[in-house]
């Protein structure tokens, strides 16, 4: 084997392999669906029932595409619900890019929306380390704890179970979504964005989110999660300044 024969050889198996490794995303985007007929009555929708977009709900998707388009997406990731289906039907008629259902990005139960509505701004993580044992949660006085699937920070907290099986599974979707082709689009719902905050610990100005509001999650040079409000159903755009939580006491 000459020498020229064994460059080319390590060359192509290097590219082989660089052109196999993924790479977790800094940034991604979040729409929440357009309204529909139950949110106009505010009143929280099941888990697994599919509600369609109400003509309010599609005009306010027809707004924000119009600022989507200039923002240079590569994947929609979206909710397998049908109020999600239906407004990445809308963003998507012209732009043409590609498209994946994530299970996970689903929305939570109507008892687990009402948790985390009820959490807001209050911090849930007492500090104690990835890995710590049961009995040192129990000695703290909490209820089962749990331990976020990815390494972005997890810790032990005290909240339901329903809540820390959503969270997990909203983290597990938020994997998905960070080894798409980036930045992503996430068109999902109200309680999938508060989980997000939560797990990439930012406190958000507005924990509650309209229908058709746009929302940028990025990195900071110092690797910490942020976010920046772009776009609200009145068509005005915002920077809204948020406060991010250290991990080492909130979650």
């Amino acid at each position: 084997m000459n020498k020229f024969f064994k460059m080319s050889l390590v060359f192509l198996l290097f590219n082989s392999i660089t052109s196999t490794m993924i790479f977790a995303a800094t940034e991604f985007y979040f729409v929440r669906h357009g309204q529909t007929n139950m949110n106009l009555k505010k009143k929280i929708i099941k888990q697994h029932f599919d509600a369609p977009l109400n003509p309010e709900g599609q005009q306010q998707i027809e707004k924000v595409t119009s600022y989507i388009e200039t923002l240079p997406i590569k994947t929609i990731c979206y909710s397998p619900l049908l109020r999600a289906q239906q407004t990445k039907d809308i963003i998507n008629r012209h732009m043409h890019i590609p498209e994946v259902a994530i299970p996970e990005l689903a929305e939570s139960s109507r008892l687990v929306w009402a948790e985390l509505s009820r959490m807001r701004n209050r911090p849930t993580v007492l500090g104690i380390a990835k890995g710590a044992a049961p009995a040192e949660a129990a000695s703290e006085g909490w209820d089962a704890p749990v331990v976020l699937d990815s390494d972005r920070g997890s810790r032990l907290f005290k909240i339901s179970l329903s809540l820390q099986k959503f969270l997990n599974r909203v983290d597990i979707g938020l994997d998905k979504v960070l080894q798409q082709p980036s930045p992503a689009l996430i068109v999902a719902h109200s309680g999938v964005f508060m989980a997000l905050c939560k797990i990439l610990h930012i406190i958000p100005d507005q924990w509650l989110i309209n229908n058709g509001t746009l929302v940028h999650f990025y990195k900071n040079k110092d690797g910490k999660w942020n976010l920046k409000h772009l776009f609200d159903v009145d068509n005005t755009l915002t920077t809204l300044q948020t406060m991010r939580v250290p991990i080492s006491s909130g979650m």
